[in-house]
């Protein structure tokens, strides 16, 4: 799971609520739209939905179909430029590099700002 729980919690609040109908409630619990509780946690969902929510993120953040592609399917030298405006992009950000340190690759994502004009 990414380093900033914040942001991890967010993101996985918002790919929940968008692609299942799924909310959380006091003391961790997961519902579905009927009430039925799924698991406790987010990291839970995380851990059994992981392809999708990397996708799901990959797909809202970049121009890329997948994230596998964008880890693995890229040109040697590439590197993501992704600018650390929102949860969304921490997060994205933060799994790419494990997936490359996983891989033994030494890429990882370029974290620029953008300043206010």
């Amino acid at each position: 799971m990414p380093e900033h729980t914040g942001d991890f919690n967010q993101v996985m609040r918002t790919w929940a609520r968008e692609t299942h109908d799924w909310s959380g409630a006091q003391g961790g619990w997961i519902y579905d739209s009927r009430g039925r509780a799924i698991t406790q946690g987010w990291g839970s969902i995380f851990h059994r939905y992981r392809r999708e929510v990397l996708d799901w993120l990959t797909r809202r953040e970049t121009a890329f179909e997948s994230f596998e592609f964008m880890v693995s399917g890229t040109f040697p030298t590439y590197r993501p430029t992704i600018f650390q405006t929102n949860a969304y992009r921490r997060v994205l950000s933060d799994e790419y590099d494990m997936a490359q340190r996983r891989r033994g690759d030494n890429r990882r994502t370029f974290r620029g700002t953008r300043s206010a004009a």
